[in-house]
């Protein structure tokens, strides 16, 4: 059994480990891990060209191209708007040869703000006053089972809970907050449980995140609502914490299919 999402095999090269099963087919890699990935990728990428630089990830978007069987993935990265201040770089997950998903950050400088810090945002319950959940009550699939979850229904298509995975991105390696955090959030529509899973289907076709403050810890709250429209097309948008407070928002396009 595995230790960890991924094994790396070169710099570039990676091997999805059976605890990345999905949700809706436990043959493909469940996206999340994939994310998380990603997110450590531009990290260390950006690291590697600007050592001593202190440009913060501030909003990272995915485009969620087809599914991605378990298996061996290739990552490459590309600068796509250099700057001293602000730099864009996609990260783009590759299975032989068919990109599966693109990602793009922002990175940009730190100031200090400390003197103005605000936000209307109010502060989520804290997970001990939250009863645990199992996803396996809804959802099948290896990386569900991976990790912890607290989860309580507002009211129908509003729920908030609190996530923290078990298991190492890649083993023997220590990754961000961030990066933890990006692991956990794409199951936030998950959470809502709409409707069962069984009978509607709505998986995310993209996933963007927009942070005013960086995520700290590994436990990471998701205040969420799900829309769906008339015409198969769905949205989450989810209020971000970790346990000191909010720290961003976060939405997911949904194809909806009865």
């Amino acid at each position: 059994m595995s230790n960890s999402y991924f094994t790396r095999t070169s710099a570039s090269e990676f091997v999805a480990t059976e605890l990345t099963a999905g949700a809706w087919n436990p043959q493909e890699i469940h996206i999340a891990p994939a994310l998380g990935l990603l997110t450590h990728i531009l990290q260390e990428d950006f690291a590697a060209r600007r050592p001593g630089d202190t440009l913060d990830l501030s909003r990272i978007s995915f485009d969620i191209l087809g599914t991605a069987p378990i298996g061996e993935v290739r990552v490459d990265t590309e600068v796509i708007r250099p700057g001293r201040t602000i730099e864009l770089v996609q990260a783009r997950l590759i299975i032989a040869e068919r990109p599966v998903v693109i990602a793009r950050g922002w990175f940009s400088a730190a100031f200090d703000t400390g003197s103005i810090e605000s936000t209307a945002v109010e502060r989520m319950p804290s997970r001990y006053a939250i009863p645990s959940w199992n996803f396996l009550e809804a959802w099948e699939g290896a990386f569900v089972d991976s990790v912890d979850a607290h989860r309580t229904v507002l009211s129908p298509g509003h729920a908030q809970g609190w996530l923290s995975s078990r298991t190492p991105l890649l083993e023997g390696v220590e990754v961000s907050p961030l990066v933890k955090l990006m692991t956990v959030m794409d199951i936030v529509n998950g959470l809502v449980l709409k409707h069962n899973p069984k009978e509607v289907a709505y998986p995310n076709i993209d996933l963007s995140i927009h942070l005013f403050r960086a995520p700290e810890g590994h436990w990471f709250g998701a205040d969420t609502t799900m829309s769906i429209g008339p015409a198969g097309h769905g949205l989450t948008h989810t209020h971000l914490h970790d346990e000191k407070g909010p720290i961003g928002v976060l939405s997911q396009t949904l194809t909806v299919r009865p």
